[in-house]
């Protein structure tokens, strides 16, 4: 039965000065990294909401170097999983991405400097562990028990979430596991090709059109804009602080 999220995180470990002192360089600008694909239409109603507009970057289409509006600020469209990564190497200063991206970066990098620094309240979904849906199980432990019960030696556990994926595994004492990084389609894994699926779910159709039901919810997802702790200078500083 899926109630409210128990997962937990690790803690995290105090962030290194070295991430990335040579990208951030003497550069005088603010680079902020936008999404693509199906997280764009909520930074579009971001920046829209904050009075922003950048030509080449609607809905529907994006082109990867959108005209910026704001004097001092660079802008550039790149993959939301990428964003985290990059934030903590210094090529941006600033990204839009999804909480799930983040939380998936510092589960293999628990010192990187990068937080999220505000909640835009968009497209908000659950990170949830589904199996498929004629296991009589109701619970992680029941499931287990079941998939031992059928000589599974190894639980195998898909996910684009992987470093997410693999904490789970441990977190839920999994036991023999193998995490299985899948890109796409991820729904049509389980359960020929994997017992577990971790999984982005909004409403739930998509999971039970392919016979999946979820089993327990880890952690809420949202847009959210991400940044590094380290601290901003001179005309960049100016510029983010308004």
């Amino acid at each position: 039965m899926v109630g409210e999220p128990q997962f937990c995180l690790p803690r995290r470990l105090p962030a290194e000065v070295s991430w990335a002192a040579s990208a951030l360089a003497e550069r005088g600008s603010v680079r902020l990294a936008l999404p693509d694909g199906h997280q764009q239409p909520q930074a579009v109603a971001a920046l829209a909401a904050a009075g922003l507009h950048f030509p080449g970057y609607e809905e529907d289409r994006a082109v990867r170097r959108p005209t910026s509006t704001v004097e001092g600020l660079e802008v550039k469209v790149i993959r939301p999983q990428d964003m985290p990564q990059q934030v903590a190497l210094g090529s941006f200063d600033l990204a839009i991405t999804g909480r799930d991206w983040l939380l998936d970066h510092i589960q293999r990098f628990p010192s990187s400097p990068v937080e999220e620094v505000a909640d835009l309240g968009r497209g908000r979904f659950a990170i949830v562990a589904t199996v498929y849906q004629d296991l009589p199980a109701t619970t992680v432990g029941e499931a287990v028990a079941q998939w031992r019960a059928q000589g599974r030696k190894a639980i195998r556990v898909a996910s684009e979430y992987t470093n997410v994926a693999d904490h789970y595994a441990r977190w839920r004492h999994l036991g023999h596991y193998q995490v299985i990084p899948v890109s796409g389609a991820s729904e049509g894994f389980v359960p020929e090709d994997a017992e577990l699926l971790i999984e982005g779910m909004e409403t739930g159709r998509s999971l039970a059109a392919n016979r999946l039901k979820p089993i327990e919810r880890l952690f809420e997802s949202t847009t959210c804009l991400i940044a590094a702790r380290r601290p901003l200078e001179g005309r960049r500083r100016k510029l983010v602080e308004g």
